[in-house]
């Protein structure tokens, strides 16, 4: 495996983009000072992962930016790709930081977490003593350090800290796992005190529950009967209400009926009744001709009676 290419866009004082190829057994890179070969240094640390200020020699996130030059303007973001070939295989890293979106990184496109990278580092022998980066200055610095920071320094190199973190996290997991026990331990104890104290409530409440359940139980043979009877009661009324809607109805026709027939005897009373006054206005002018004649008759008797006597009168002086 070995490094094919390292593109830095923006990245501390590389402005715009520069590419860097490879080849198997680059081990070194030089030039003057201040030439930028820290920055490749640290843009190969950053791309695969690094963030400890102190070892990219910044202060904050946004010194990784350019800063801007004379003629090249200040960069608003950054980017570093780094190409791995092991033929036939290639895998480009990249990693790419702005002050609004943050860093983000992704391997062959797809978008990892920064803890994801440590499995493909392994994969591609890039920690411990597979791979190692060595900055200027560094190996002097080495010489001048205490036996104990020499040692830290080493195990990274050696990848005998990949190691001692494993020890780290598994102690650290006992631990926790210890102190979860322990919890548990206190809290079984806990409820087992607790166990003691409700164990004569449990026989009460267990009395109560048969209760409940006999009550309930016969609170529903009750709504069921209760409610089987008012069924018959509500269908008895139905009839009943049908009955005297019938009666009704009947009532209805027969009061439509003697209003019929009441209207039709007055009508007969009215006619009747005026046919009274007319005989009785005809007998009352009878009586009166009757009256009339009687009268005409006794005048006619008396003038009778009179030729009579004149008659006799006559027959007996002759």
């Amino acid at each position: 495996m070995f490094i094919e290419r390292d593109r830095l866009k923006g990245f501390k004082s590389f402005g715009g983009e520069h590419e860097l190829l490879f080849s198997p057994g680059f081990t070194a890179i030089v030039g003057p000072n201040g030439s930028g070969k820290s920055n490749i240094l640290d843009g190969l640390r950053w791309v695969l992962g690094e963030g400890s200020p102190n070892r990219l020699r910044i202060t904050k996130q946004s010194d990784l930016l350019f800063q801007g030059s004379a003629s090249v303007p200040s960069a608003g973001e950054t980017e570093v790709l780094l190409s791995l070939r092991e033929d036939p295989q290639i895998c480009t890293v990249r990693r790419e930081f702005s002050p609004e979106s943050g860093t983000t990184l992704s391997v062959d496109g797809v978008r990892i977490r920064l803890q994801d990278l440590d499995e493909i580092k392994r994969e591609w022998h890039l920690e411990g003593e597979q791979f190692a980066f060595i900055g200027q200055g560094e190996v002097a610095e080495a010489i001048r350090q205490r036996p104990l920071q020499r040692r830290t320094v080493l195990e990274a190199l050696f990848g005998i800290d990949r190691y001692r973190k494993k020890r780290e996290d598994a102690s650290q997991k006992l631990k926790s796992a210890t102190d979860e026990l322990a919890r548990l331990q206190t809290l079984v104890l806990e409820l087992t005190m607790r166990r003691d104290e409700i164990l004569p409530l449990v026989s009460i409440a267990e009395e109560a529950r048969g209760i409940l359940h006999e009550l309930e139980g016969r609170r529903r043979d009750y709504y069921f009967s209760r409610r089987t009877f008012l069924e018959k009661e509500i269908v008895s009324l139905q009839h009943h209400v049908s009955s005297v809607d019938s009666r009704k109805a009947q009532a209805i026709e027969w009061e439509t009926l003697w209003e019929y027939g009441l209207r039709f005897y007055q009508s007969k009373i009215a006619g009747l009744k005026q046919n009274s006054r007319s005989l009785g206005e005809t007998l009352i002018a009878l009586d009166s001709q009757r009256d009339s004649l009687h009268r005409q008759c006794f005048a006619v008797g008396l003038s009778v009676k009179g030729a009579r006597e004149k008659l006799c009168s006559l027959a007996e002086d002759t």
